[in-house]
């Protein structure tokens, strides 16, 4: 699988509708609270494609609070109001809880579709804030750390070049947990912001494997 990972306001969403074809919310708190797994299957016998959502419980016991939750939808579903619903439903009832390990699942099957299953996880947060606790920043770290340590994964590290990369938290992580870089590939976006000739050049560096 893939695991999509970079700094909160990366760009990360943007990354994975070109992927996937589904619109991430860019500005909703929902997108940065819980896990996504989007998977893409071939399937030649269907003539459109066919997409299905559910919540995968991380404890057993919330089952049958998610099954309701579980449908088909339409083609022209507004994926920004299930990703809403889906915030809704996994912290309705629970108090002081900023990030999730339950999954919202995306299964997509069509005609034309690659093979493809990728995990989008929250931002990572450098910092503290009203709404995040110094809780909510080490949760987030340790779930993005529990997924990019498989071996099997391929890490798609998103780095926006808004900012200098040096102080993007995903680069030294995606070092620490593949120091050969061989299951690590890099997406740069934000290209038109660099705002320096240097910063520019330090991107291009990073770009071709220089540094």
């Amino acid at each position: 699988q893939v695991v999509a990972v970079g700094d909160q306001s990366s760009g990360k969403s943007s990354v994975l509708e070109a992927i996937t074809s589904i619109p991430f919310p860019r500005s909703s708190i929902a997108c940065t609270r819980f896990a996504t797994q989007i998977r893409l299957r071939r399937d030649p016998s269907l003539t459109n494609t066919v997409t299905k959502v559910s919540i995968i419980p991380h404890k057993a016991k919330d089952r049958a609070k998610y099954e309701s939750f579980s449908h088909t939808v339409d083609s022209g579903t507004d994926f920004i109001e299930i990703f809403q619903r889906a915030s809704d439903l996994i912290f309705s009832g629970t108090t002081g809880n900023f990030l999730s390990r339950d999954i919202l699942s995306i299964e997509r099957n069509g005609p034309n579709l690659a093979h493809l299953a990728i995990v989008d996880l929250p931002g990572i947060i450098h910092n503290p804030t009203k709404t995040q606790t110094v809780a909510d920043v080490e949760a987030i770290s340790d779930l993005s750390k529990f997924y990019m340590s498989k071996e099997r994964t391929i890490i798609l590290a998103v780095v926006g070049c808004d900012s200098e990369y040096a102080r993007q938290v995903i680069v030294r992580r995606c070092k620490e947990a593949d120091p050969s870089g061989i299951r690590t590939l890099g997406v740069l976006t934000k290209p038109d912001m660099t705002l320096t000739a240097e910063r520019e050049n330090e991107f291009i560096d990073l770009a071709c494997n220089r540094d």
